[in-house]
């Protein structure tokens, strides 16, 4: 994936949100998918990264994950994926299931 510049919603001095930025650098050395064409992977990757932005831009980084974000590994679990399904929809359901193993 790569550093991403993510919205930290914090209140100004006037009570107000104002997006303030943190650079965000997560880092998928490999992702274990089965039963997807080799050639979907890209896509499946790009998926992951938008939702992962958005899910951190909206959410923020969960609290458990800062203090031990050196993981070697987080299995996300079993994702039950339709047949057909569009490799950015995939991405993105891989996504939500990751962030919420963060979690």
């Amino acid at each position: 994936m790569g550093m991403k510049r993510v919205p930290r919603p914090e209140k100004s001095r006037t009570g107000r949100h104002s997006p303030m930025y943190q650079e965000v650098d997560i880092r998928i050395d490999e992702l274990v998918l089965h039963g997807f064409p080799h050639g979907d992977r890209y896509r499946i990757a790009r998926g992951i990264e938008k939702e992962l932005t958005r899910l951190i831009s909206e959410d923020g980084i969960p609290a458990a994950f800062t203090r031990n974000a050196d993981r070697p590994v987080l299995d996300a679990g079993p994702i039950d994926i339709e047949s057909g399904t569009r490799p950015d929809v995939v991405g993105s359901r891989v996504a939500r299931a990751v962030y919420g193993r963060m979690k």
